[in-house]
């Protein structure tokens, strides 16, 4: 079976349809940032994972695209505030919606998107299940708000354990993906097991699919990732490496001064300048941080994959299992 054009189709119905959806004209400040961000592309791995969901139990992918729009239109919204809560300037390789159209424009248009999601969603006259799909989709958005919310809060907080860090990843990134296989999987009017697998399989996932974007932020490079290399250590994040790395270093009697001093500037300054990128990389590799953060990846892989056991193999089955083994080797 080719996964990967069947991932190309779905791939552009929901472009098209984005286009149909995004082609409102007025107020052209209101709508033009909203259409910006939208045709930059993107790897819409949410909304195919709603469509593919829906399909793995037992529907129609293509009956549930308003659905997967949806939930594009949700993640899009958080980009474009959590672009402007971190002061970043280039997001899938072009300027940011803040930098591009200003930030109070950025703000309204991010709020217009969650407007215009829920208006896809369907009504309980063409949909038995629309009231559940509604509940999912307002817990979607509350749980990446305070994932976001924990993010934020982590940032000046210098004692931020890794299972801190993993519940706020949880929230903010994987509990997006949850919710996009879970509301597939409603659309199609899956039972409540059914729902539940689906639910585990995409939480597991998306704690995977964080740790690798970790990763990637300083393993990938510029042109290929769409954004600076190393822009979380800049920012101060602390991720899985960083909180890895800390509490190596702090474990570790023959750790050099150096070292405590790299780690000390970071937390006391809340990151590091870009000249300092280097250094993190050659203490990372030291610590072992990235071989130690790729067997995390794989762990989290490896349950999202042992959850898709304990459902019926059928073509969305198996293409659920095509888009994880995929995702494991992403470069971006």
């Amino acid at each position: 079976m080719d996964y990967n054009n069947t991932f190309k189709d779905y791939h552009s119905a929901i472009e098209r349809r984005l286009s149909q959806i995004s082609k409102i004209k007025e107020p052209i400040n209101l709508y033009e940032p909203v259409r910006y961000i939208l045709s930059a592309g993107g790897k819409r791995i949410r909304p195919i994972m709603t469509m593919i969901s829906c399909e793995a139990a037992g529907g129609d992918p293509y009956k549930a695209i308003d659905c997967a729009c949806a939930i594009e239109l949700l993640h899009n919204f958080t980009l474009i505030h959590d672009d402007i809560m971190d002061n970043s300037n280039v997001r899938r390789g072009i300027n940011t919606v803040h930098i591009t159209f200003g930030t109070a424009n950025a703000i309204l248009s991010g709020d217009v998107m969650v407007g215009m999601a829920y208006k896809l969603l369907p009504q309980h006259s063409a949909q038995i299940k629309a009231q559940d799909i509604l509940n999912e989709f307002t817990k979607a958005l509350i749980t990446v708000c305070e994932g976001q919310a924990l993010d934020m809060k982590y940032n000046s907080d210098s004692n931020v354990s890794v299972n801190q860090y993993l519940e706020m990843i949880e929230k903010k990134t994987a509990g997006l993906l949850e919710s996009s296989a879970v509301i597939g999987a409603l659309y199609a009017n899956a039972d409540e097991n059914t729902v539940d697998i689906i639910r585990f399989f995409a939480k597991f996932l998306g704690i995977a699919f964080q740790l690798q974007d970790d990763l990637l932020d300083l393993t990938s490079n510029q042109e290929t990732l769409g954004k600076e290399i190393g822009k979380d250590i800049i920012e101060g994040k602390k991720t899985y490496m960083i909180i890895t790395a800390r509490e190596k270093i702090q474990n570790d009697p023959q750790a050099s001064e150096e070292d405590k001093i790299l780690m000390h500037e970071f937390y006391k300054n809340n990151g590091l300048t870009g000249e300092k990128i280097s250094h993190i990389l050659k203490l990372f590799a030291k610590y072992d941080i990235f071989n130690d953060t790729i067997k995390r990846i794989h762990y989290f892989y490896d349950k999202s994959l042992q959850k898709l056991d304990e459902l019926n193999i059928n073509r969305g089955v198996e293409m659920l299992r095509w888009l994880t083994n995929t995702l494991v080797i992403r470069k971006y």
